[in-house]
């Protein structure tokens, strides 16, 4: 069972020919309002992919519901999802013709959970479980250091990025999923794929990192072997949220104990299929869909 500390937000996102210049006004051709947030996301995919998931987080009294609801009808367990006195938490999203996005996100409620929230969710569980967190939340350090002590493996994306991410305890790290900018934070340095992922490794052995390359694939380096995947080629609409389908079927494939190739396989493909789509959260496909693209594309190749 995955346990998941995750952000919940609304996302409002504009269609724009192109992103907005400082001082600029642009006209936007589209507007729709989706849920999204990159915990929500996280857990759709682990709940859609098969996975088991209960999701830990906080929403408005006023406009909350309606995240819930979509946990809810995903498949995801919401029984630590709260009510806070703030508004939810919302992002502001452009999407330009190309497909690409650049998102600004308010915290809100995200940023509202307690002590005392951890240690309920936590508690209950033990080894054998995973815990899975973003930089979108607070309390991180303490998710972590509660998780370890519980013997939970644990999963961390660490994004958005900033240098406080550095004096978390991320030895306590079972899996460290980033991207090249992520890695770069931590690393200290911007390297070719193969060095970030061995310099990675050389600072956290017990990890198993996994760095996501864009239209290259993604690659995992573990105990010092690197495994490599390329990307499915598809003809990209919105990213967002592809990142988030991403770590959600891998580790949903690895919490069930399946094999590097195939977690990175099915993880690539339901990426790709979910830039091929508007949204977030709603452009994360189900797993039946995910494995007869794969064998399709298997059958190609």
């Amino acid at each position: 069972m995955i346990i998941n500390f995750g952000s919940l937000n609304m996302d409002y996102v504009y269609r724009v020919p192109r992103f907005v210049k400082p001082g600029e006004t642009l006209k936007s051709d589209g507007l729709s309002v989706n849920c999204g947030g990159k915990g929500l996301n996280q857990s759709v995919a682990m709940a859609k992919s098969g996975g088991t998931v209960e999701h830990v987080g906080l929403v408005g009294e006023a406009d909350g519901d309606v995240l819930v609801e979509a946990l809810a009808e995903a498949g995801v367990r919401t029984g630590m999802v709260r009510k806070s006195g703030a508004r939810s938490g919302h992002a502001v999203i452009q999407v330009d013709d190309s497909g690409q996005n650049c998102i600004i996100v308010y915290p809100g409620a995200n940023r509202r959970f307690t002590a005392e929230m951890v240690e309920e969710a936590i508690s209950a569980r033990g080894e054998g479980d995973a815990v899975a967190i973003t930089n979108e939340v607070n309390c991180v350090g303490a998710v972590m250091r509660k998780a370890y002590e519980r013997g939970l493996k644990i999963a961390f994306n660490p994004s958005p990025f900033d240098i406080e991410i550095l004096n978390l305890p991320l030895e306590t790290v079972s899996y460290l999923f980033v991207n090249e900018t992520e890695a770069c934070g931590i690393t200290g340095g911007k390297y070719p794929w193969k060095e970030t992922l061995l310099r990675l490794s050389a600072k956290f052995p017990k990890c198993l990192h996994v760095l996501t390359l864009g239209d290259m694939g993604a690659a995992a380096c573990q105990d010092g072997k690197i495994f490599k995947k390329e990307a499915h080629v598809i003809d990209a609409v919105d990213t967002t949220a592809a990142g988030d389908a991403f770590l959600g079927y891998f580790l949903s494939y690895a919490d069930r104990g399946r094999d590097l190739d195939d977690c990175l396989d099915m993880a690539n493909m339901a990426a790709a299929m979910c830039v091929s789509r508007p949204g977030a959260a709603i452009s994360i496909p189900g797993e039946a869909e995910v494995l007869s693209n794969a064998a399709n594309a298997a059958l190609r190749r």
